[in-house]
């Protein structure tokens, strides 16, 4: 997983810089289907012994996420970051930082959320109706 996020941290970086975005958060998101791959594979809900490892790991993996994809969602960024419990927000940081384990063993974090409410097919119908009427 820290070679993953070494690769995404280098790589999305120097997309953005080049004017790449989509292709950054491209980057960001493959990175983001990685650390679900690794979280799934390490299964901590049914393998106690590595339970500790695995959290420390996904947690850590869940802050770099917050400082990469703040280009691009920022409101979703601040909304992770404060699930995590951590203080400032991710602009805050260096794109640097997201390479690094930012949580120390122990950390507490707040209860997780949802951060994107997935728009129901209702929802569009709603909104089409309203917008017909208006």
């Amino acid at each position: 997983l820290r070679s993953a996020l070494a690769t995404a941290v280098k790589e999305s970086g120097q997309l953005i810089e080049e004017g790449h975005y989509d292709r950054a958060l491209k980057s960001v998101l493959d990175f983001s289907t990685r650390c679900n791959q690794y979280f799934q594979q390490k299964a901590p809900w049914e393998k106690r012994s590595d339970e500790n490892t695995t959290m420390y790991y996904s947690i850590n993996a869940v802050a770099a996420l917050a400082i990469l994809i703040e280009p691009f969602l920022p409101f979703a960024a601040n909304e992770l970051w404060k699930q995590l419990s951590l203080k400032g927000s991710p602009a805050h940081h260096s794109w640097e930082d997201a390479g690094e384990f930012l949580l120390k063993p122990g950390h507490k974090i707040a209860e997780p959320r949802a951060l994107i409410r997935k728009v129901e097919d209702t929802d569009i119908q709603r909104l089409q109706k309203a917008m017909a009427s208006a």
